[in-house]
């Protein structure tokens, strides 16, 4: 990561890991994470997604952003997941955004009725740009 002199971020930074079937992307930039999780989000991925979201909030986003959209399932451990960093982002004043999964994914959301409790934003592209604008 490399910062000016004000302690900002030059450019975005992007870091990507693996392990027992989920694969996370991190775009960060001085305001924001934006966190693409492509597989299966459940009880073997969690914990390596949960270290990871825990780096990032040390650095102190004001958003973080999780992408659903190249998931292909998630588990009850993986709403849980969602609840506890929804937790911790409202107990350090920043947001969750949620981009919505397909289906399968979201279902779970829905039967919880999570998606009202949960900020979710439909527009990946336009929230990006947003965000890229600040």
């Amino acid at each position: 990561m490399v910062a000016s002199p004000e302690g900002h971020l030059d450019s975005p930074t992007l870091h990507q890991s693996s392990a027992d079937g989920l694969s996370v992307r991190i775009r960060r930039t001085d305001s924001y994470a934006f966190v693409t999780l492509q597989g299966d989000l459940d009880v073997r991925s969690t914990a390596m997604l949960t270290d990871k979201l825990r780096a990032l909030e040390t650095d102190e986003p004001d958003v973080i952003v999780l992408d659903l959209r190249e998931l292909r399932f998630l588990d009850s451990t993986g709403i849980a997941l969602t609840l506890q960093a929804n937790a911790r982002a409202r107990e350090a004043g920043r947001r969750l955004v949620l981009i919505p999964g397909p289906p399968a994914v979201q279902r779970p959301f829905e039967l919880a009725a999570l998606e009202s409790v949960l900020e979710f934003r439909a527009d990946g592209e336009r929230l990006e740009e947003e965000l890229d604008a600040r």
